[in-house]
Formats: C-alpha cells, sequence, structure tokens
C-alpha cells in the first residue's frame, strides 16, 4: 500500500497542477472577454437612424419567434444570481439558443444606470437575449422595457409578476 501511495502522490501532484493552470487560464480567458465587452461598448454608436435600430430589432424578434415556432428550441431559463454574461455565454457554447438575464428590479433598473451597466452586459453572440424584469407598478415596467430596448437592443421582455422579493 505504501509503494502504491508512493506512485500516487507524485500523479496526484501532477494533475493538481494541471488543474490550477487550467483555472487560471480560464480566469485569464474570462478577463480578456470582460474586457472585450467593455471595448464593445465604447465601440457603440447613436450614429444609426432609428429606421436601422427598428429594422434590426424586428429582425432580432423574428429569429426569436422563428426558434420557438419550430418548437425545440434550447432555452436557458432565469435564475436570480445565475443568469450573468459569463454563464449566458457558456450556455451558448453548449447549444443554448436562447437566454435570460437574471430577473432585475424594474425600479432599480430605471432608477440607477450603474445598475444598468452591471445587469445589462450582453456581446453580440448571445442573440436573442430577453430581459427577465420583476415589477408592481405598470409605469415603472413600461419605462424598464423601454429603457433595456434603448440600451442593449434585446430582443424581449419577460415579466415576472409571482416573484415579489424584490417589491
Amino acid at each position: 500500500k505504501n509503494e502504491i501511495r508512493k506512485m500516487m502522490n507524485p500523479f496526484d501532484a501532477v494533475v493538481q497542477s494541471r488543474i490550477r493552470n487550467e483555472e487560471k487560464t480560464s480566469k485569464v480567458k474570462l478577463e480578456e472577454k470582460v474586457d472585450e465587452v467593455k471595448k464593445k461598448k465604447k465601440k457603440r454608436t447613436s450614429s444609426s437612424s432609428s429606421q436601422e435600430k427598428e429594422m434590426k430589432k424586428k429582425k432580432k424578434a423574428l429569429s426569436y419567434l422563428e426558434l420557438l415556432e419550430r418548437g425545440n428550441a434550447k432555452v436557458i431559463a432565469p435564475m436570480v444570481g445565475g443568469s450573468e454574461l459569463a454563464f449566458r455565454i457558456l450556455c451558448r457554447r453548449h447549444g443554448s439558443e436562447v437566454g435570460y438575464t437574471p430577473m432585475l428590479d424594474s425600479k432599480q433598473f430605471v432608477e440607477d444606470a450603474k445598475y444598468r451597466e452591471i445587469w445589462l452586459e450582453t456581446v453580440e453572440e448571445e442573440r436573442p437575449l430577453i430581459v427577465h424584469f420583476s415589477a408592481n407598478d405598470p409605469e415603472i415596467m413600461n419605462r424598464a422595457c423601454a429603457l433595456a430596448f434603448e440600451c442593449a437592443s434585446v430582443d424581449g421582455i419577460d415579466l415576472n409578476l409571482g416573484y415579489d422579493i424584490y417589491l
């Protein structure tokens, strides 16, 4: 048994070393992806006409509807505190076709630009994207939806009317 343990210890050290190296590489790749997203946000310009924006929204909405009509779309359901950008991208790389943001508080979304920036972070490869809102005031919900379409050109809105932890 001691001989087997002696043989396993170096092997375990090699495996553990590889795992640590992979974790470091994954962390670096994630940081690079975050930097890439930030650069893309800065490159956005408001030079597009409103007609072009409307056409893009219609095109994205149709592709989302086509996925749903097909009947077997692979959808990542919204999760409170679990549907952030990195997770959505990972799911896309493993076959997901539609993603949801975490549930966002519509009042805070309307009132706080930093909240919008943090929670509505997106990249083009994760289209179509649905924003998941909770609210108890129709006027605030309406403004939140308008801001979501304006800020990130999302493809749809999901209204959570039964989970009132944030209300």
